[in-house]
């Protein structure tokens, strides 16, 4: 056989796919060692911390006029601060975070959230703890030049999906050696903030604090956050609704798990003084003490601000139909309570509820309260939660204290109102009759009407011990609630803004026949209050509204 008939081997198939992998995973390696190297050569970028502002930045090093100094590269301050302005640092551990991370999914948005997850050990032992599906890092702000949909961001995926970034490891903490080791965990997340301004992140004004099992909400953050001065140094936060908690760690400090924030430059001076602030106080306990100690050898102060729930309460169903009249900026403990709507394990309840969250974030969990002589009944709407109704016209002094539905957690304190941070009532004192207890109509449904209005529905099953109570109590099996969406101040301006007064009931229609009503909510009118019945509206004067 010659050479021209002889048959040719087949060609060894090439594994194409493997080779285009293997070349974007180089890439996507030689792109980030490459974006490191530059930050490195180039320096940090210029923050709010060291824009003509000293390291402990309480004062200007300089006199440079605002438009010279943006000039030279440091931010506009005049720029509002947006969700890219503010960096999360949650406290974990290789124990919780395997558990906690579908958590943080919820409310954590993929190339645009920044921050870091902090964890106790190194990540080799952390993958055999479950850490190695771990995938926030890679969106978690180390890199906010990577967009989405770009080829940035497939290569910076593929990183993610090799593994090669994780959360980060806190530093080791065994210099701190005369204290107690139950303490050393409590150092760790002490520093948590140190080690986050080390990281010299571009742009940032603003770390937000918290736990693996806290749930921001982050349009509310960031409105909060807005309408501070990001250049000075400022420590943002609220205390315990548990007063044994208060007592015990001070009033004068910002509790972790319901978050807090720290300005940048506050940041940077906590992060030149903090390891020796914490040598001086050996004998504090929890993390939260040790950075309120230390704020306030700084001189600074914690700006409260309700909006941030540490929520040391178990069974919080009361609390939540009953918020602060301040649109939440947190919630913490969800995962230790039982779940909070019925026929529904604890996940699933947590993302209902994080549904109404993401819909209309200033008025999440907000009041309203609708009254109606003519069919003798008061509702109580916490909107994207519940709608609670009561048989009668309620008194509202009553109805804006949460139902004492909760204890203290842990402290085995039980419902006695004296170990309440707060007002509180005893749940349904008017009771004289099972047609006389509140029920209870839990959402089902959130979804937008145009960029003004938002919609909201709540059902319930009726219940066979109450089909012989007034009509229009013992049939309402659904509620369709239709509010006015409402907004925070303007920084450095006048607005009515959101939630400094509660919304008003303009309508409640019933429909006996299938059981169904409909509220309207919106601005109060002229002349209208909290109080005022759907059948008196007519009678109040036409005019602009406040």
């Amino acid at each position: 056989m010659d050479a021209a008939t002889a048959p040719r081997a087949a060609p060894r198939e090439r594994p194409f796919p493997l080779l285009v992998l293997t070349g974007l995973c180089i890439l996507s390696l030689l792109s980030v060692v490459a974006g490191w190297l530059a930050d490195r050569v180039r320096g940090p970028v210029k923050t709010s911390a060291s824009c003509g502002r000293s390291v402990a930045g309480d004062e200007f090093t300089n006199a440079q006029p605002l438009k010279d100094a943006q000039a030279g590269g440091c931010p506009n301050i005049e720029d509002p601060t947006t969700l890219r302005h503010v960096s999360f640092e949650l406290a974990s551990s290789i124990s919780t975070w395997p558990s906690r991370q579908e958590l943080v999914k919820l409310w954590w948005r993929p190339g645009q959230t920044r921050g870091h997850v902090w964890i106790d050990k190194k990540e080799v032992k952390a993958k055999r703890h479950g850490i190695k599906q771990q995938r926030l890092s890679g969106s978690i702000g180390e890199h906010p030049e990577i967009k989405v949909g770009t080829l940035g961001s497939v290569l910076f995926e593929l990183v993610i999906i090799l593994d090669l970034l994780g959360p980060k490891v806190s530093e080791d903490v065994s210099r701190f050696a005369s204290f107690p080791k139950a303490r050393a965990h409590a150092v760790r997340i002490a520093r948590v903030v140190v080690e986050a301004a080390r990281l010299d992140l571009p742009g940032v004004r603003w770390f937000v604090m918290g736990d693996d099992d806290t749930i921001f909400c982050l349009e509310n953050v960031v409105d909060l956050l807005s309408r501070y001065d990001h250049r000075a140094q400022l420590y943002i936060g609220s205390q315990s609704e548990s007063q044994y908690a208060n007592l015990k760690h001070g009033y004068g400090i910002a509790f972790g798990g319901g978050g807090f924030a720290v300005s940048a430059p506050l940041a940077a001076a906590l992060r030149a003084s903090m390891d020796a602030c914490i040598k001086r106080y050996p004998e504090l306990e929890t993390s939260d003490m040790w950075v309120g100690a230390c704020a306030a050898e700084l001189g600074v102060s914690v700006t409260s601000e309700r909006g941030f729930h540490q929520m040391d309460l178990y069974g919080v169903n009361g609390f939540l139909e009953a918020l602060p009249t301040t649109p939440p900026l947190s919630l913490h403990h969800l995962p230790a309570n039982p779940a909070v709507f019925p026929d529904m394990d604890q996940m699933g309840a947590i993302r209902r509820l994080v549904k109404g969250m993401a819909a209309a974030p200033a008025l999440f969990l907000q009041q309203a309260l609708c009254f109606d002589p003519t069919r003798n009944a008061t509702l109580s709407v916490a909107w994207g939660y519940s709608v609670k109704v009561f048989a009668g016209i309620r008194c509202v002094r009553d109805l804006v204290r949460p139902a004492r539905t909760f204890g203290i957690m842990a402290h085995g304190f039980g419902d006695n109102p004296a170990n309440l941070a707060m007002d509180t009532r005893t749940p349904e004192p008017w009771a004289t009759s099972q047609c006389g207890l509140p029920f209870v109509l839990h959402v089902d449904s959130v979804s937008q009407i145009d960029g003004q209005y938002v919609e909201s529905t709540y059902s319930r099953h009726v219940a066979s011990n109450q089909t012989e109570c007034a009509a229009a109590i013992a049939r309402l099996n659904r509620v369709r609630v239709i509010a006015e969406k409402t907004f925070r101040p303007k920084p450095g301006g006048l607005s009515r803004g959101s939630m400094t007064r509660r919304l008003c009931c303009h309508s409640m229609v019933y429909q006996e026949g299938t059981g169904e009503m409909q509220l309207e909510l919106g601005q109060c009118k002229p002349g209208q209050t909290i109080a005022t019945p759907v059948t008196d509206l007519g009678k109040l004067q036409v005019g602009p509204r406040n």
